[in-house]
């Protein structure tokens, strides 16, 4: 069964990942998202609280995946 950690865990390495991968500072993804970049920040580092919908969907907009690759557990990585 998965659990909410488990979850957070995994959106964490994953917004690290497909930021990394579009080749992004988490200051310039956090400017095109609309968020701080301590919040971008925190966000990695799982120590802020668990991202509203709208937070998810501005990130997976801007890193072009979904908002489900950011989150499940089943999702693939793209290449």
């Amino acid at each position: 069964m998965n659990t909410w950690g488990q979850v957070e865990r995994r959106f964490r390495a994953r917004l690290k990942v497909y930021r990394t991968r579009v080749k992004l500072s988490q200051e310039e993804l956090a400017s095109r998202a609309g968020l701080s970049r301590q919040y971008v920040q925190e966000l990695e580092a799982g120590t802020s609280r668990s991202p509203s919908l709208q937070v998810l969907c501005a990130l997976a907009h801007v890193l072009e995946v979904e908002v489900g690759d950011l989150v499940s557990l089943k999702a693939k990585e793209r290449s």
